[in-house]
């Protein structure tokens, strides 16, 4: 009866060993599946995430890539305008080298007008004095002619 007493320990023993690992079966495949489920939530999140965060990044690519194309756009019109104010700045400068040329010329042409005025106005001058001396000599030969007249129409 010990022995049998002992099997049916035994047994009972087995029967609570297999009713303990199937019970440890029953939860760690419970948590398994909870977790499972926990990481499939995660990961559809994760998922979720990714994709708005991708939808983000295109839309923000796309932004960039507008801006950049108005800044090219932007970029292009300050050089085409800096080209064209360089060109007007150049033309200014030939405008403003004739012009300085022609000033000079101008300069020029007054000094050698002056300078002939100065020579004209001594030569007249010289010849006002010349004149004037031929004047004065008429004068004295009228005068000398009137006395000689009169000193005929006396001796007369």
């Amino acid at each position: 009866e010990f022995v049998y007493a002992m099997k049916n320990h035994l047994l009972a023993l087995r029967a609570a060993r297999v009713a303990a690992r199937a019970e440890e079966r029953l939860k760690f495949g419970q948590k398994l599946e909870q977790y499972q489920q926990q990481h499939e939530q995660e990961i559809a999140a994760f998922e979720k995430r990714k994709a708005s965060d991708l939808l983000n990044l295109e839309s923000k690519h796309e932004d960039l890539e507008e801006e950049l194309l108005r800044t090219q756009e932007a970029s292009q019109v300050l050089v085409e305008h800096v080209t064209a104010l360089e060109e007007e700045l150049a033309k200014k400068e030939q405008i403003e080298n004739h012009l300085q040329v022609k000033v000079e010329t101008l300069e020029d042409d007054l000094e050698n007008v002056f300078q002939g005025k100065d020579e004209e106005h001594n030569r007249m001058k010289d010849e006002i004095d010349e004149l004037n001396e031929q004047l004065i000599n008429f004068q004295e030969h009228v005068n000398q002619l009137h006395l000689e007249k009169e000193v005929l129409n006396e001796s007369l």
